[in-house]
């Protein structure tokens, strides 16, 4: 899966590349319908459809051509609306950052610090 990945960030040249995980083992690529496909990515609709058909999205995954291996703050807001794993591909490496439920509003369990 990471080779699928990281080849389908190269195939979109100067545009973000976008796809999903569904489960642990299938990439999904999609096409970034964005406006502005160099700076900012978006999945189209009917491809998350597609992809939940086929099973469960553990992850999105796109990449930043500016080389810099953290998600913006837009990134991080959408991660939170997608309640998903973020995967992205920088300087062709694969930066995963896992999804952790906001603290406020999360039910107490003891002994764990991550509700999963």
């Amino acid at each position: 899966m990471k080779t699928e990945i990281l080849n389908h960030a190269n195939s979109c040249g100067e545009a973000e590349c976008c796809g999903l995980v569904i489960g642990n083992k299938t990439y999904m690529p999609c096409n970034n319908i964005s406006a502005t496909p160099t700076e900012t990515f978006e999945i189209s609709p009917d491809d998350w459809i597609r992809a939940e058909e086929k099973g469960e999205i553990t992850a999105v995954v796109h990449s930043h051509l500016n080389g810099v291996p953290i998600l913006s703050e837009a990134d991080q807001i959408s991660q939170i609306r997608t309640a998903v794993d973020w995967w992205l591909v920088c300087d062709n490496q694969i930066h995963k950052f896992r999804y952790i439920k906001p603290l406020l509003g999360r039910e107490f369990q003891h002994g764990k610090t991550i509700n999963n």
